[in-house]
């Protein structure tokens, strides 16, 4: 499965040029996720609000492990990409889009409710 399609990118991309001019002011705004990346036999689960326009291969999100803490920043497309690839050969399945996600709050939402939780919450 493509966990990136050229539609998610899109519309990553078009939250990122959305973001980029208020970008770390008071202003910056609070996007809602536009893909959910999970590992269907672990805890790692991601969500993702948009892509930098300048580097269009790092994404921004909510980013969880599976460690008991879940983080917002930057993630690389293509490690996202390797990860997948190399759990795929180890165990047959790599990392998942989620394709029926419908995100119902904004990434400072998720990341609210999944500091409390421990983990992301969709």
């Amino acid at each position: 499965m493509k966990l990136i399609t050229k539609e998610i990118k899109a519309k990553l991309l078009a939250n990122g040029r959305r973001q980029e001019p208020v970008r770390g002011t008071v202003s910056e705004l609070d996007l809602v996720p536009v893909a959910h990346i999970f590992d269907p036999f672990g805890g790692g689960r991601w969500l993702l609000s948009e892509i930098y326009p300048h580097d269009r291969g790092l994404a921004f999100g909510l980013c969880d492990l599976g460690f008991g803490e879940a983080e917002l920043g930057d993630v690389s497309l293509k490690d996202l990409e390797n990860l997948s690839k190399n759990l795929e050969n180890k165990r047959g399945v790599g990392l998942e889009r989620d394709r029926y996600f419908k995100p119902t709050k904004t990434i400072g939402e998720y990341a609210d409710v999944s500091s409390a939780a421990g983990r992301i919450e969709v």
